[in-house]
This record gives structure tokens, sequence and C-alpha cells, in this order.
């Protein structure tokens, strides 16, 4: 009976232990709203660069965020941007009838490059 009790005990301290450890790993979450990035409710899409800095698919042109500021960067023609990819230094960027892709100059501003254009029969 004593070693089972011992067993038990060692049993209890062992999930105790691991439950406790389980609560330091929790990770935190904020959540934002419209007032923090002044742009459109809806975001269609999202995408990590190499650097950490989001990006977001957003109705007013691309969202972006890197821990402490957001910027907005509009497409050609104003569109909802509903997709990105973020690959080698890019983001890649998709709009209804246009399609291009951001790129940091030696300013750290990004410019937008459509790709729309070189495409023949496309409309």
């Amino acid at each position: 009976m004593k070693r089972l009790q011992r067993a038990f005990s060692l049993l209890a301290a062992s999930l105790i232990t691991i439950c406790l450890y389980a609560q330091e790993m929790t990770p935190v979450v904020h959540t934002w709203d419209k007032n923090d990035h002044h742009a459109a409710n809806h975001i269609w899409s999202a995408a990590c660069a190499e650097d950490g800095v989001m990006y977001f698919g957003n109705a007013m042109g691309l969202l972006s965020f890197d821990s402490r500021e957001w910027q907005i960067h509009p497409i050609k023609g104003g569109g909802i941007i509903r997709s990105t990819l973020c690959d080698n230094g890019r983001i890649y960027v998709g709009s209804f009838e246009e399609f291009g892709y951001y790129e940091k100059d030696e300013c750290q501003q990004l410019i937008y490059t459509s790709l729309s254009g070189r495409l023949s029969g496309f409309t």
C-alpha cells in the first residue's frame, strides 16, 4: 500500500510540475483593431518577411507591421489586396486585375512594381 501511495505522490508531483511549466510557456496574444492600424476592417491575407515584418492584404492596400508601427502602402489603382507572399526580399501582392511586388529601396521605403502590364492579353 505504501508503494502505491509513493507512486501516486510521485505521479501527482510530476503532473503539477509539468502543468506549472506549461503555464510559463503560454504565448502572449494581442488583438489589434481598426483604430490601431487605421485601415479597413477586413484582412484578406497575411505573410511574414524574413526580417520579421508582417504584411497584410487590406482594402486600403498593403498593411505592414514591424511590432511598433503600422503603415499602409497603396497599390496602383487603389484596389483591394487579397493575396500576399514574401520571398527573397519582395512582397508579392494580388488584387483585382492587378498584381506585382513591393521591394525596399535604399531608404527602406517600399516601392511597388506592377507585373500585370507585362502579360500579353491580360485584362
